[in-house]
């Protein structure tokens, strides 16, 4: 299978079957040695690419093509044609025409005449047609970042049109690539020291953050488990609840581990660290990042956190909670094209409620809860935990804040750390 076949390949996973594009190209790593490392980038550029723009590249192929009648497959290899003609450079347009064909050929040999012929209309079109003429300008705003006009409307109305408008154009960045250290096994200076090749440099965010400019999953670094690839925001959540050598700590929603070996980490392997979720296949990768870091106090349960046995009583408690993560959508772009409805909002705010009255349960008189989110929708965030609090008044914030991601090139993602007052 060819780099662009590939990609077409993904795409297709992405829109027909609902899967993570992440998930997918993790995958390619995996590749026999015919892909190189220019045909991986390939593969990445034109997927991403494609996802972060399809709004925008449909709204141009949509001028050439009934896209009711035309086959879905046949759309995205030309999305995915347009994305090149327009974003990369140094690919000749023939190459990107021939590779399409090529594509469709496989699917259909009667598909290959019309990808053929739409392509070149669309190479050889004036080139008013990239210009988007609407003017509904929160459509034209929509098509041109290709960022759903009914997220930035809750954007516009929960916030304000300045945090709507930087939302939408952080949306098409590309996000760094960060990690953990695990100083468990080496100091972030000894790190760096180590490992010149990866241009890396420290976080301004975490203290064991680092920012790199190459792919470190097959790194030895990572083999050795020294390393914890996690956004710089998802870094500062287990910071924030400050976890001690002694105490006993619950991880409410764990997997796949990352907060949850952090919070191990700054207790030095001490202490109890209790980590529940209710998918084996995720609990695993706890267990299995846990190991790969050198890890023994965690303690995976599976089981729903609403349902933990009231009597057990924690110092401390993270609740990173099921969400719309609609923070996330620089690396997940697909996130943004799913369908969200009023229904699904009110199930996750539901959720996320029984969650927190738990937690309560479960807190020790003086003990911290750390509330996150990876979004940035409010009814799941300052709204829950305004909600949160007005039902008991022993609790009291210690600090909280909203992220949007456009910041600092990071995730978008809501924290809220809270007291339980001593008796």
């Amino acid at each position: 299978m060819l780099a662009r076949e590939l990609a077409c390949d993904i795409l297709w996973k992405v829109f027909a079957n609902n899967k993570f594009s992440n998930h997918l190209l993790a995958k390619i790593i995996e590749l026999d040695d015919s892909f190189t490392e220019q045909h991986k980038n390939l593969i990445y550029r034109i997927v991403y690419g494609t996802l972060k723009n399809k709004l925008y590249l449909e709204y141009i192929v949509n001028q050439f093509i009934d896209n009711k009648k035309t086959n879905k497959k046949l759309q995205i290899i030309l999305w995915m044609s347009i994305y090149q003609f327009r974003f990369l450079d140094r690919i000749p347009n023939y190459a990107i025409v021939n590779e399409a064909v090529n594509i469709a050929k496989k699917i259909n040999p009667n598909y290959a005449g019309f990808v053929n012929a739409t392509l070149k209309r669309i190479f050889e079109s004036n080139k008013d047609i990239f210009e988007i003429n609407l003017v509904d300008e929160t459509k034209k705003l929509s098509i041109k970042y290709s960022f759903p006009s009914s997220l930035y409307l809750i954007l516009r109305n929960e916030y304000n049109e300045e945090v709507a408008r930087k939302v939408m154009e952080d949306n098409l960045t590309i996000p760094k690539i960060s990690f953990r250290v695990n100083t468990l096994k080496i100091s972030r200076d000894k790190l760096l020291e180590e490992y010149p090749d990866y241009n890396l440099t420290k976080s301004l965010i975490s203290p064991v953050g680092v920012i790199t400019e190459k792919s470190v999953v097959n790194s030895e670094m990572f083999q050795d488990g020294l390393i914890y690839i996690q956004d710089e925001m998802s870094i500062r959540i287990a910071e924030l609840l400050e976890p001690q050598e002694n105490d006993r700590v619950l991880d409410m929603c764990s997997a796949p581990g990352g907060k949850t070996t952090h919070l191990s980490q700054l207790m030095n392997n001490k202490g109890i660290i209790d980590a529940y979720d209710i998918s084996e296949k995720k609990l695993n990768l706890v267990k299995i990042n846990a190991k790969r870091l050198g890890i023994t106090n965690i303690y995976a349960h599976l089981l729903d956190a609403r349902q933990i046995n009231s009597s057990i009583q924690y110092d401390k408690i993270l609740c990173d909670a099921p969400c719309s993560g609609f923070g996330v959508i620089k690396r997940k772009p697909e996130i943004k094209y799913h369908s969200f409805t009023k229904e699904d909002l009110a199930n996750l705010v539901e959720m996320q409620e029984q969650l927190l009255v738990k937690a309560y349960e479960l807190l020790k008189p003086g003990g911290i809860l750390v509330y996150s989110t990876c979004t940035f929708e409010a009814y799941e965030n300052s709204f829950q935990i305004r909600n949160f609090l007005a039902k008991y008044n022993d609790l009291e914030i210690i600090t909280t804040e909203q992220f949007f991601g456009y910041e600092n090139n990071t995730d978008g993602f809501y924290y809220c750390k809270i007291r339980k007052k001593d008796k």
